[in-house]
């Protein structure tokens, strides 16, 4: 598997940003992808790990690992309206990503996710419940599968 090795290291990192190497992303769907929420996880995940370094070398290649693999997200992980992808070059919205300003990734009122808030209200909510999109299947004909952990903001 493709990564990243520096010295000193005895493992490499996935470097998940690459193209050519997408996963299952956190919900293991069986299409590979390179799925906005992995991606999101993936970038935080970095920070924090560069955060704790005592060796700067590795904190320098923590964070700009977790820059490229954010450009990455920003050039090919937003919708055609505006919204988080579900994943990259995808038109549909990713219910995941109204946890991003909970894990830090992203303000709250940014346009990106203010749009997304108002797409998953009109399209994926149905009494205060959310689906997520499922690449493998049409959710919308499912049962509801993400409860609303908190009241989304009526952006309307």
């Amino acid at each position: 598997m493709k990564g990243l090795k520096h010295e000193g290291s005895s493992g490499y990192v996935w470097d998940p940003y690459i193209p050519g190497y997408p996963g299952p992303g956190i919900w293991e769907e069986v299409p590979e992808n390179h799925y906005t929420t992995s991606k999101v996880i993936a970038s935080i995940s970095l920070k924090y790990i560069a955060e704790h370094s005592e060796d700067p070398a590795e904190q320098k290649l923590w964070r700009d690992t977790s820059e490229q693999i954010q450009q990455y997200e920003e050039k090919n992980c937003i919708t055609s309206s505006g919204t988080y992808a579900v994943y990259a070059g995808s038109d549909d919205t990713g219910v995941s990503a109204v946890l991003f300003p909970v894990w830090g990734y992203t303000d709250a009122d940014t346009p990106v996710m203010l749009k997304t808030v108002e797409v998953l209200e009109k399209n994926y909510s149905r009494n205060h419940l959310y689906k997520r999109h499922r690449v493998e299947y049409d959710s919308q004909k499912k049962g509801v599968f993400w409860p609303a952990l908190c009241r989304l903001p009526n952006t309307g």
